[in-house]
């Protein structure tokens, strides 16, 4: 399960969510539905959600839906290769633990 999904992603998810939409409130089991199509988390659907509020039917609306980050923003991961690499190309007497 994760948090970041695509701007197509979260218009779909809102949209679909939006046309649900009865009385005030959403169909029971909605999250649900949308944290296993997407697998994303309970809270990535409600923030999706939730951006409703701005000025209903323009612009600002679709562009609340939007993410703020373009991409993943989490911490870079650390390639094992690339490490073992770099370390072999060190002279072994040069080498510190």
């Amino acid at each position: 399960m994760h948090n970041w999904i695509s701007d197509d992603a979260r218009l779909a998810v809102y949209s679909e969510m939006n046309a649900l939409f009865v009385n005030i409130k959403l169909p029971r089991g909605i999250y649900a539905k949308y944290i296993e199509k997407y697998g994303v988390s309970k809270r990535t659907v409600r923030r999706i959600w939730s951006s409703r509020y701005v000025k209903r039917g323009t612009e600002q609306e679709m562009e609340a839906v939007r993410k703020n980050r373009k991409e993943n923003c989490s911490r870079p991961r650390i390639n094992e290769e690339e490490i073992e690499k770099k370390v072999s190309a060190v002279l072994l007497r040069l080498r510190r633990t």
